[in-house]
Order: structure tokens, then C-alpha cells, then sequence
């Protein structure tokens, strides 16, 4: 998966719908065709492992409790200066405490960006506190979110165009 680079998450709700923080609207349930239907676009998909109705249920309940919520601009400068060179650099000094402080300092708590929305939505049973779902919500990317790299959150990645 590290090829592909993953800048925006959010949950599928319906056939074409899910619900996303966006910078422009804050949390609101969009169309997956809009993604879908964007020749720039690149939209991939990531199962929760042993994903059942009730969990999605609860997922999808826990993302509509934060419509119209607002889109933490605060928390994404946070995020875009820990990705600058020397953002990285601190943050490696620092053994990854940097990061995490300036995005706890900077978190606006009934605010979101899609990440931190996503993860929170995530981070209760089957799911709770596993994988990156240890760190604070606020502190996960999009990338990530995404990689699930120690397998805990979502099934195994599977390249389908390859199998066609």
C-alpha cells in the first residue's frame, strides 16, 4: 500500500453515500459519485476486519451524532506543519512527542478534520484502541488511518484489477 497516498477519508453509509469532514462544509453526507465521476480522482476502499450490520450500524450512527459539525482548519495547519521538512525533523527530535502535542494543543474539540472523525468513529468495539486507534485521534493522518500497518482495523489489501 505504500504507493498509493492516501489524502481524504471518510464512511460509506449507502450505495452512493458516506459521510466525510470537509473543509468546506464541515461533517455532511455527499455522494461517492462525485469521487467516482472526478478523473483525478483515485477512491480506494478498506473493509473493518469482521465488519457485521451491527458494527456498521454503529459506525455510521457514531459519524451521524457529528453532522454539521464544523471542519477543524486549526488541527489541518497542525497536521501540514508536522509534514514540512522541518516539521519532520522536530518531530523525529523530539521521538514523535512534537507532533503529538501541537495537534493536542491545537484541536478544537467539536470540530473535525476527516481522520480524526474517521478514527473516532472507528475507535469502539471490535475496534477500540487497536492498531493506530492507540494513538490520539487528533494526531492520525489520512496515510495512517489508511495502512492499518500492524492489520488490526481493516481486512488485507487486495489489488482487485490485478485478479481481472
Amino acid at each position: 500500500m505504500s504507493d498509493i497516498i492516501t489524502t481524504h477519508t471518510l464512511i460509506v453509509t449507502g450505495a452512493d453515500e458516506c459521510i466525510e469532514a470537509h473543509a468546506q462544509s464541515g461533517v455532511q453526507r455527499s455522494n461517492l459519485s462525485k469521487y467516482f465521476d472526478d478523473e483525478q480522482c483515485d477512491i480506494f476502499f478498506r473493509k473493518p476486519r469482521g465488519l457485521s450490520e451491527d458494527i456498521a450500524t454503529n459506525l455510521i450512527n457514531r459519524a451521524e451524532q457529528e453532522l454539521n459539525s464544523e471542519y477543524d482548519l486549526r488541527l489541518i495547519a497542525a497536521h501540514a506543519a508536522a509534514g514540512t521538512m522541518l516539521g519532520h525533523f522536530l518531530n523525529r527530535l523530539s521521538q514523535g512527542q512534537l507532533e503529538k502535542q501541537i495537534a493536542q494543543l491545537l484541536n478544537k474539540a467539536d470540530a473535525w478534520i476527516c481522520s480524526e472523525l474517521i478514527a473516532y468513529c472507528l475507535d469502539q468495539d471490535p475496534y477500540k484502541d487497536q492498531g493506530i486507534l492507540k494513538e490520539p485521534w487528533e494526531t492520525i493522518s489520512p496515510q495512517e488511518l489508511s495502512e492499518d500497518s500492524l492489520g488490526q482495523i481493516f481486512e488485507p489489501w487486495r489489488d482487485f484489477q490485478q485478479q481481472n
